[in-house]
């Protein structure tokens, strides 16, 4: 009698456990299907939410469904620096897409607040899921300490893949210039586009550092 109220606990919990995780991504799935069968709805959308005050898009960020990514991209627009302690929270989100719509609008808002956490993830190493997103937000931040670890994601292997050139173009730094040459010598035979791009890049390099010592 004991063994099969045990049974129906466990059961009972388990299927509760199923539902806490099942609902909040069948949320966003629902949401996401009706927009997608009348687009008009989420241009709708994004054009009202674009005139609310940020006090109302930051509670919108606790919704599970599009509205959370429509807030989201308009407060990182606004570079709303009052929404970043409202946006640290989701870096500790269960579900990889908040984690990462909440990275990528901390690194467009640029706020200093966000560095640290966002160095937390990268010294947690490259097997972290959230390793690349936050070390793409670092590089568009130019935050200093980052570029080491920009540095050695640009000696992998797939540093052509693996958006070295991106980062390197944002921190601008001449040290980059060595990497983003070894990258486009990988590249220049079998995507001659590619190369040119990066020649550009580091044109753009050689130029602003010109410019640095004419300054001084």
């Amino acid at each position: 009698m004991i063994a099969r109220k045990i049974k129906k606990v466990v059961s009972i919990s388990a299927l509760i456990i199923l539902l806490v995780l099942i609902t909040p991504r069948l949320c966003y799935w629902v949401s996401w299907q009706i927009y997608m069968i009348n687009p008009n709805v989420l241009h709708q959308t994004k054009a009202s939410y674009e005139h609310l005050p940020s006090e109302v898009l930051v509670k919108k960020l606790g919704v599970q469904n599009v509205w959370f990514d429509i807030a989201l991209d308009v407060l990182a627009k606004r570079k709303d620096r009052e929404a970043v302690p409202f946006i640290l929270p989701l870096l500790k989100s269960p579900f990889k897409y908040r984690r990462h719509s909440a990275i990528r609008a901390l690194a467009d808002i640029g706020d200093e607040r966000a560095e640290q956490p966002l160095m937390k993830i990268l010294k947690r190493g490259d097997q972290h899921p959230d390793y690349s997103e936050a070390l793409h937000a670092l590089s568009k931040m130019k935050y200093e300490p980052a570029y080491i670890y920009v540095s050695e994601w640009a000696h992998r292997s797939d540093a052509p893949r693996n958006g070295s050139v991106y980062m390197l173009k944002d921190f601008g730094k001449k040290e980059s210039i060595p990497l983003l040459e070894n990258i486009r010598d990988q590249v220049k035979t079998d995507e001659p586009v590619f190369a040119e791009e990066i020649d550009e890049e580091i044109k753009i390099i050689k130029s602003k550092q010109v410019e640095i010592v004419d300054r001084n």
